[in-house]
């Protein structure tokens, strides 16, 4: 049912249309906190596996098990090599995280600034997107590709062909995380500012 079928039922004798509640924006208030909570399990665990490197170890090395040898170390020097880049993802999923729980929390108890809230979520959610993809290709991208070159003999034709496909592949991923990860601040930026929104806060939000 539409937000206006929704108002049309609740259309008093004389017919005049009270403003209810769009269901839009409890759904969004959910989903916000849903995300947001997985934000903030997300960077817990990514400050255990940082802060106890024993962790990760052991779970790269459970990895790694039948993998050629050398690969292990190849794996922990990538991660250390990337450890700003590490740092750097935290910080700004917490700041996301926290933006979109607050925002969240605004839109299941209507409060009048909710929809302004949850705009400057997505402006900054879109904003580290663009961030971690610049960062993919300036830091991220040439540390696979180390990694792969110390994985294959790149002078033999065939392992030439190999590492072209594992950078395609290792590209592709790290432009289309950040692309598909837009695809929800995009929707709340539409859906949440559309007029029966703006008029149910206008009149009634608190």
């Amino acid at each position: 049912m539409s937000d206006f079928d929704q108002a049309a039922m609740q259309a008093g004798p004389t017919g005049e249309f009270p403003n209810p509640e769009p269901k839009r924006i409890k759904v969004f208030g959910v989903m916000h906190i849903v995300f947001g909570a997985l934000g903030f399990l997300h960077v817990l665990w990514g400050l255990v596996s940082v802060l106890f490197p024993g962790i990760q170890e052991s779970m790269m090395k459970l990895s790694s098990a039948g993998v050629p040898e050398g690969m292990y170390e190849l794996q922990m020097g990538l991660v250390e090599k990337l450890a700003p880049y590490t740092w750097i993802s935290l910080l700004l999923t917490v700041v996301v995280a926290g933006l979109i729980m607050r925002a969240g929390i605004g839109l299941v108890k209507q409060k009048r600034g909710a929809v302004g809230a949850s705009n400057l979520y997505a402006w900054v959610s879109l904003a580290t997107k663009l961030v971690m993809l610049l960062l993919f290709f300036a830091v991220v991208q040439p540390a696979y590709d180390a990694l792969f070159e110390g994985m294959i003999d790149s002078t033999a034709p065939q392992a030439k062909a190999m590492l072209s496909v594992m950078r395609i592949f290792t590209a592709a991923t790290g432009v289309l995380g950040p692309v598909l990860m837009s695809i929800y601040p995009i929707l709340a930026l539409v859906i949440l500012n559309k007029p029966v929104v703006k008029n149910y806060f206008s009149g009634l939000g608190r």
